[in-house]
């Protein structure tokens, strides 16, 4: 594990972590959001590279992914078409052909929003049953963690990435002991930061199984998060090119945005208990949380 999951599990660092899968979409989503309205690029080369945008997920696709893929496909395949016979395409052919699919987008949200619920309440009974496990971890981790976190402020700015590295290293299972002697050595000068790290690595080896599961269930709320915010994109990018609503398209994007919201802040927001949970804004009830 990373020192920033061994922290963030342990509640001393102050690092906000989020599945590694999701990360390099969300920045790009939220770049393609931050500052700009629904629609601002065009719609139409939106829709028609979403295809290719949506299929590169990886693993395996859920229902409302399989909604999303096939409607778009099905848009490729009439666009393409249109330009084969007339030699360009224009925003009209995409205010004729997209209305069509407006239903299997909304059949995609609302699919993806079934899920999410499910999902989520799954993952916070099992993560209930698994709370008092996962409380003796943690403070076996504590003590570690402070000092910790206490050593890392040690470190000077300009050597804090060579630093990171070498503990990313200590992470190696098959980190020969001559080199982990070199680590040490070379984390010295820095009391506490080799020997607080290895031993929160030693406490969740041994409870790896434990960690797992804990990480599995985020990882799976954190997905199906990902799935109701895409599928909205999807809708509005449609919605855009083909003349939809207004009303519905702002409305989905709002949601889309406190979707977004979620998945800046992670996973652990799911399983906080109502009165740890800051005052949020009211939002549509499908995405409550």
């Amino acid at each position: 594990m990373s020192r920033f999951e061994l922290c963030e599990m342990a509640g001393n660092c102050e690092a906000q972590m989020m599945p590694v899968a999701f990360q390099d979409e969300l920045n790009a989503e939220r770049e393609k959001l931050k500052g700009s309205k629904p629609g601002a690029q065009s719609g139409l080369e939106k829709t028609a590279a979403g295809e290719e945008k949506s299929g590169e997920q990886q693993g395996e696709r859920s229902k409302a992914q399989q909604i999303v893929d096939q409607a778009l496909a099905d848009i490729k395949k009439e666009l393409e078409e249109r330009k084969a016979k007339n030699g360009s395409l224009s925003e009209k052919d995409a205010q004729e052909v997209l209305p069509k699919y407006f239903p299997k987008f909304e059949e995609a949200v609302k699919e993806a929003d079934t899920a999410f619920d499910s999902t989520r309440k799954t993952a916070k009974a099992e993560m209930d049953k698994l709370k008092p496990d996962l409380e003796k971890v943690v403070k076996q981790m504590e003590p570690h963690a402070k000092k910790f976190e206490e050593a890392a402020k040690a470190v000077p700015e300009e050597k804090a990435e060579a630093v990171d590295e070498m503990l990313a290293e200590l992470d190696d299972p098959k980190l020969s002991a001559k080199r982990r002697g070199e680590i040490k050595d070379a984390l010295a000068a820095y009391p506490d930061l080799f020997d607080s790290y290895e031993a929160m690595n030693k406490i969740a080896k041994d409870n790896i199984s434990l960690i797992e599961k804990v990480e599995g269930l985020k990882n799976g709320v954190q997905k199906a998060t990902y799935d109701s915010f895409m599928s909205r994109q999807m809708y509005i990018n449609a919605l855009s090119a083909g003349g939809g609503d207004q009303q519905k398209l702002e409305g989905l994007a709002k949601e889309a945005q406190m979707l977004q919201l979620l998945l800046i802040l992670g996973p652990d927001v799911h399983f906080q208990e109502p009165q740890q949970q800051e005052q949020k804004p009211a939002r549509p009830k499908a995405i409550e949380i």
